[in-house]
Order: C-alpha cells, then sequence, then structure tokens
C-alpha cells in the first residue's frame, strides 16, 4: 500500500466517509503496523473533540439568540414582576394581618425582620447584577 493511499484511507476513516472496504483495507495494512493504529485513535479521538466543539458552539449559538430575542425578554420581565408583585402583595398582607392579629411579640418581631432581611438581600442582589451588567467587558463573547 502506498502512502498516499494509507493517508487516503486513514482520512477517509476519521472523517466517517469509509466504506466497508475501505475501512477493511486500512484495518488490514494496521495490523502490522501498532504506530499506525495509534495515529488513527489519535485522530480519531481528535475528532470526538472537535466534533463536541462545534456541537457546543451550535447550542450556545441557539441560547445566546434565544436570550436575545425580545419576546422572550419580555415574557421573562412580565414574569418576573408577576411573580415579584404576587410576593410582594401576599407578604404585604400576611404582614398587616400578623401586625393587627394577638399574635405575640416575639413572632411579630422574627416574621417582620425575616421578611426585613430577605428584601434587603433581594436589592442588594437586582443592584449587583445592573451595576455589572454594563461593565462586563466579555458579555459579547461567543462561547
Amino acid at each position: 500500500m502506498t502512502e498516499a493511499r494509507l493517508e487516503e484511507l486513514m482520512v477517509r476513516v476519521v472523517d466517517g466517509l469509509a466504506d466497508a472496504t475501505e475501512r477493511q483495507e486500512l484495518m488490514a495494512h494496521l495490523v502490522d503496523r501498532p504506530d499506525l493504529q495509534v495515529e488513527l485513535d489519535a485522530h480519531l479521538a481528535l475528532k470526538a473533540t472537535t466534533d463536541g466543539w462545534m456541537e457546543r458552539i451550535g447550542v450556545d449559538a441557539l441560547s445566546d439568540a434565544r436570550a436575545r430575542d425580545p419576546v422572550q425578554r419580555v415574557e421573562r420581565a412580565v414574569g418576573l414582576s408577576l411573580i415579584l408583585g404576587g410576593i410582594s402583595v401576599l407578604a404585604g398582607f400576611w404582614l398587616i394581618e400578623l401586625l393587627i392579629s394577638a399574635a405575640p411579640l416575639w413572632m411579630k418581631l422574627g416574621t417582620s425582620g425575616v421578611l426585613a432581611g430577605l428584601t434587603i438581600l433581594l436589592i442588594s442582589v437586582i443592584r449587583g447584577r445592573l451595576a455589572t451588567h454594563h461593565a462586563d467587558r466579555y458579555s459579547e463573547v461567543i462561547r
């Protein structure tokens, strides 16, 4: 087998273009040359890695396009607003009911402390996200 034919067969096998006879021809030649079998295995591993990268790039591109879609952004904003509004209404009425009821003082203070702490943490997270959103130099980098 000539070197040119060997190279052609290896490329066709690695790319998945070889038919059964070409694959069998290459494997018959590799029985006598274990160094070429190691080389073929390395090329197949590299091909698997690059195929995985290409698949990941495609998935990331779809994800990025979906994140930039105006309809998706409006849906997320409306959904988040409804959730936060609902939690605020429920927490507000629950707190009012707790304060005007005959619940013990420790329950009133504890509940107020938990709600105040959660509110402060939520505001802190939102403020931090807003502050770093426009400062990220790599936000346009395609992953």
